[in-house]
């Protein structure tokens, strides 16, 4: 069998290796193809505990941004047409924008995003407290 493509037996699409799993197919039109512009999850977002700490709006950014971003991770959407694509309101999305900067998950420079390769474990921001004493130092 040809792992690169699967086999298709009764209705079921089969892996290469020996410890393929076979899943039920509800038919060809179902099967994924790549077709156009492509965007990938690393599965470490998932498995290596990036998302336990995330709110749903947070991860609703993050999803739509992997979505939409270029081959370096750069989307050029205005916060106005994400906030209206993800029926956010604007302080929603400046809330989960910086959290995802502050975890090393997101760069931003107005008007750009850029979403940032995983760290290696995830990253807790500090607490809001700390984020305002900080930012109300003098220079």
């Amino acid at each position: 069998m040809d792992s690169s493509t699967g086999l298709r037996e009764n209705g079921y699409i089969l892996s290469g290796g020996d410890s393929h799993v076979g899943k039920k197919d509800s038919g060809s039109y179902a099967v994924r193809k790549i077709q156009g512009s492509f965007s990938w999850i690393d599965h470490r977002l998932i498995t290596g505990g990036f998302l336990s700490d995330l709110s749903s709006i947070e991860i609703l950014l993050y999803l739509f941004l992997v979505a939409v971003s270029d081959r370096n991770g750069i989307s050029f959407y205005h916060q106005d047409k994400i906030a209206s694509v993800l029926q956010i309101d604007l302080a929603s999305l400046g809330n989960a924008r910086e959290s995802l900067r502050q975890r090393s998950l997101l760069a931003y420079e107005p008007p750009l995003y850029q979403i940032l390769s995983l760290p290696a474990q995830p990253v807790t921001p500090p607490p809001s407290a700390e984020i305002l004493a900080v930012s109300n130092r003098p220079p």
